[in-house]
């Protein structure tokens, strides 16, 4: 009996459109009820997926225009210097770039100690520019791109491009800093804070990153790599006290940038 009723109620379920139908008494053909049924169900999701295209169109909106407003708010401040220009200190600028700067896409740095190998790449995949600089002026020429300078010049003066990089950093960190403040006030509890920033950097036609900070500490295997040996290799130098200097924090041990570039300076050798 059990398995009668199983069977049953399977014929039951297989049969269930038509069942009804019958018991409607309506003559309605079985596939015309699946085809109302689906032209139903493709209704609603076309109504819900223009309800969610204008949702994120009014947040598209309404980040632009506070994002606007930011970017008109500071870029009085902006426009009012030019790196690096004006903070070279009156420094002969020897060193002359040109570009499109529509037409870039990224920029490739190989670092072999204090030497820089710089390629700007164009968004065809070509290669506009490629140059070997020591840190500080390959850092000027890098920052002056993410500034969204096109024509700017810089010295090859290590010393002048080092203080110059300097100074614009301190002067773009306070504008940053008043940027962030307006998106906190603007985007408090939103959620939308990244896309209201990203926004904000796009308008003003700068990179987010054009005023970073360069980091002042290195654990085992990013001084390793600063110094094109391996972590075991610095390990056993440090041990055997022959190594950089290095800073203890906790338990943690650093190099700070500068003690790797004395340690490099110490072992100069000339031909």
């Amino acid at each position: 009996m059990a398995r009668s009723r199983s069977a049953s109620s399977v014929t039951l379920a297989i049969d269930a459109p038509g069942w009804l139908l019958n018991k409607s008494k309506r003559n309605v053909a079985l596939d015309t009820l699946y085809g109302d049924l689906r032209s139903v169900c493709l209704s609603r999701i076309s109504v819900a997926k223009d309800k969610a295209r204008k949702v994120k169109k009014r947040k598209a909106d309404s980040i632009g225009s506070v994002a606007e407003s930011i970017a008109k708010a500071v870029a009085p401040r902006l426009e009012s210097r030019n790196f690096p220009e004006d903070f070279a200190d009156g420094v002969e600028l020897d060193i002359s770039f040109n570009f499109d700067r529509k037409g870039l896409k990224r920029i490739t740095i190989e670092q072999l100690l204090d030497r820089c190998q710089i390629a700007v790449i164009t968004k065809t995949g070509d290669t506009a520019y490629e140059g070997d600089y020591v840190q500080p002026v390959a850092e000027a020429l890098i920052r002056a791109l993410l500034w969204g300078r096109s024509t700017f010049s810089i010295s090859s003066d290590r010393t002048a491009m080092m203080n110059a990089v300097t100074s614009f950093i301190g002067w773009l960190s306070a504008i940053d800093a008043e940027i962030d403040r307006l998106i906190a006030d603007s985007a408090l509890g939103t959620g939308y804070e990244d896309a209201l920033r990203t926004e904000v950097y796009a308008r003003l036609n700068v990179h987010p990153t054009a005023g970073a900070k360069a980091r002042l500490l290195l654990d085992y295997e990013g001084a390793a790599y600063a110094l094109s040996m391996s972590v075991g290799a610095l390990q056993d130098l440090v041990y055997k006290g022959r190594g950089p200097v290095v800073t203890k924090i906790g338990r943690r041990t650093f190099f700070a940038v500068k003690d790797l570039e004395a340690f490099v300076d110490a072992h100069r050798q000339g031909l």
